[in-house]
């Protein structure tokens, strides 16, 4: 904890900053968004109303032929196939990636399997995060240790990864009423799988955490802890991106900040690293320098923050702040508090997060 404050306590403010980071724009045009932010809610209810048939649609088609229904969440990445009889699972946490399908228990069962095995297989490997990089890059080594580049990904498919496939001892009757059979395989990621992703947003991370006037290594542990670096997180409260990201709250907030204006932020909009980074960023300098600027000591200040960031400004601020003399408690007693009087994901979220600003700290050394 002492390596963690001395870093904390070091955060360094730019001399200059943009025009934006200046003043406070909502002072002025408050008035003018609360005008309009009717209409833009109601725009956000209708596309949350539409993400929602969508997903209850996939879960239907799904439950046909599976017996569970397995989806994304912030920490893994779940595809299908068009006909919703294969999929994928990639964990970021724990860095495995399981690759199933269900078919027809009759004679030609175990090569259709096979076939769409290997073609879930070649989709996740050729899976883009932007036209520079794939999403498993550098993170797949065969049986003798070389990394899986995408010319030699057809042969990793085929000498490796069908030799793996499992076939289940019993099949089951499908709701669509088929008897089916599950094959699967499963494949490990690197041991640095996470490092690995890190350093590919680490530009993104630097250049906005400049901007914003926060540290990139504080940054870094919030995408750890949000997300593992999935680029595809998409949470069970509708938090998107490698950010963890909620649209129509910390993104309308941010956006606005940013931007003097407001947009309707889609899914796709934040699923882009840059967009949600920048978003991410701006939304934690609010609430470093807006909703908790009544926290006059800068560690106290980063703590209430980094709770902020997962529990919500508005709750620190009456259930933590308003109850407890905050500026008048050393640092560490305002750490005990918020481990003790925040809920339970919170309280692992800020601890998560301040044990993990060191490994960034490596970054810089």
């Amino acid at each position: 904890m002492k390596t963690v404050t001395c870093f904390l306590l070091a955060i360094f403010f730019m001399g200059t900053c943009p025009a934006f980071l200046s003043a406070d724009p909502a002072d002025s045009i408050d008035e003018h968004w609360n005008s309009i932010s009717g209409n833009i809610d109601a725009t956000w209810e209708n596309l949350e109303s539409e993400q929602d048939a969508i997903w209850s649609k996939l879960e239907a088609e799904v439950e046909k032929k599976w017996q569970n229904f397995v989806h994304s969440t912030s920490k893994t990445w779940v595809n299908y196939n068009r006909n919703r009889d294969t999929r994928s699972s990639i964990d970021f946490e724990n860095g495995t990636i399981i690759l199933e399908t269900v078919v027809e228990d009759d004679a030609n069962g175990s090569q259709e399997a096979r076939e769409l095995l290997r073609r879930q297989a070649k989709t996740i490997f050729e899976k883009e995060i932007d036209p520079y990089h794939r999403i498993l890059d550098g993170q797949i080594k065969g049986k003798k240790g070389n990394v899986i580049s995408s010319d030699k990904m057809d042969r990793f498919i085929n000498s490796e990864l069908m030799t793996t496939i499992r076939k289940d001892s019993r099949p089951y009757r499908s709701k669509d009423g088929l008897m089916r059979r599950l094959y699967s395989t499963r494949i490990k990621m690197v041991p640095n799988h996470i490092d690995i992703r890190a350093r590919k947003y680490l530009s993104l991370v630097e250049e906005n955490a400049k901007r914003f006037q926060l540290e990139p290594q504080l940054i870094l542990a919030i995408i750890h802890t949000e997300s593992y670096f999935n680029p595809l997180a998409v949470s069970h409260c509708g938090a998107i991106g490698l950010m963890q990201i909620i649209p129509r709250f910390a993104g309308k907030e941010a956006y606005r900040f940013v931007y003097n204006r407001d947009k309707k932020i889609t899914r796709q909009y934040l699923l882009d690293p840059a967009n949600n980074i920048e978003l991410g960023v701006a939304y934690f300098h609010l609430l470093r320098f807006r909703h908790f600027n009544s926290v006059s000591n800068d560690l106290k200040n980063l703590y209430c923050s980094i709770c902020g960031y997962n529990w919500g400004p508005h709750n620190v601020k009456g259930k933590i702040i308003r109850k407890h003399s905050i500026n008048s408690m050393s640092e560490n007693e305002v750490y005990k508090i918020l481990r003790q009087k925040t809920p339970h994901e919170t309280q692992n979220y800020i601890k998560r997060v301040v044990e993990r600003i060191p490994i960034y700290n490596n970054y810089y050394m």
